[in-house]
């Protein structure tokens, strides 16, 4: 329980830096497969993100962003009586982030990320888990001295983003925004390819909640409301989460080999005003390992309040 106080302790001072004095914007993402109101807890069971986002005081068109994630994730069958019954790794992951969003002309858009954190016994996700169960009274998962064991996770990835309508729509009800990008490091090596089919009452990206950049704009921005879809493919080299360390490789633990490509594809719809925005999504994963016994669905909830 005292490693759980440090982590909310971290959250706290990621929470607090900057709030005052500086304009920008305080979000929080919370993901778990009870949202869908299923009787399901498995797989990628529980993600939490609080960041922090504000204008680049060199550059008015960029946008930083920086914070904490912590993700879980459990095999299908709570019971643990044999290795074979694991068909998706224990494993959890806490890591710090820095982002940059860089809107150019046209409704285009370039961006990079740099995470920092640690895979294995040292995320505190069996803590973590231990914790919420016995506060839902839920049952413990039993096998998680298996879960993939400690390592350094580092990774860096960058992507492109632009409304195929361009600035001549960029007011229109509908828009389709495709991107891709590419990840590496010691946690994930992958390319994505994907896009965004928007309905609803949007700004430009440059201003708009789809991108969190409604923080580059005024506080009398017009109000957005829209739905969308959101589907990708990822191309997997590494997950660590699911193989363990490409550098040293584990000697204990329990892995699996992902998917080479793997599917996921998201029914979202948002609403902000103001200074705060909502956002709810239904997310649909595709088997992430060979032996992975079905697919994933979990929901994700971002609330945001911009200063």
């Amino acid at each position: 329980m005292k490693r759980l106080g440090i982590v909310a302790l971290l959250i706290g001072i990621t929470a607090s830096i900057e709030v005052r004095g500086q304009k920008g914007e305080l979000f929080l993402t919370t993901e778990n497969d009870s949202y869908l109101l299923r009787n399901s807890d498995r797989y990628y069971t529980n993600g939490l993100i609080i960041g922090w986002r504000s204008p680049s005081k060199k550059d008015s068109s960029s946008l930083v962003s920086y914070g904490l994630g912590h993700e879980m994730f459990t095999p299908n069958r709570r019971a643990f009586t044999d290795s074979t019954l694991v068909d998706r790794p224990y494993a959890g992951h806490l890591y710090a982030w820095y982002a940059k969003h860089k809107f150019l002309s046209n409704e285009r858009l370039l961006y990079w990320q740099a995470q920092v954190g640690v895979i294995g016994k040292a995320s505190l996700a069996e803590d973590v888990q231990l914790m919420l169960h016995r506060i839902v009274r839920l049952g413990d998962f039993p096998g998680w001295e298996y879960q993939i064991p400690n390592m350094l996770s580092v990774n860096f990835s960058g992507g492109w983003a632009q409304n195929l309508f361009g600035t001549k729509a960029e007011k229109s009800f509908a828009k389709i925004i495709p991107h891709t990008d590419l990840s590496i490091g010691t946690a994930y090596i992958n390319a994505k390819l994907g896009s965004y089919f928007v309905l609803g009452k949007t700004n430009q990206l440059a201003r708009s909640s789809l991108f969190g950049a409604r923080t580059l704009g005024n506080n009398n921005l017009e109000k957005e409301w829209y739905i969308y879809y959101h589907p990708y493919f990822t191309i997997q080299g590494y997950d660590a989460t699911i193989q363990g360390s490409w550098i040293n490789r584990p000697s204990s633990g329990i892995t699996r080999n992902p998917v080479p490509v793997w599917f996921r594809q998201a029914w979202g719809l948002a609403y902000a005003k103001k200074r705060w925005q909502v956002r709810f999504e239904a997310v649909y994963m595709a088997r992430a390992t060979t032996v992975q016994a079905r697919p994933h669905r979990y929901g994700s909830l971002q609330l945001a309040y911009r200063w």
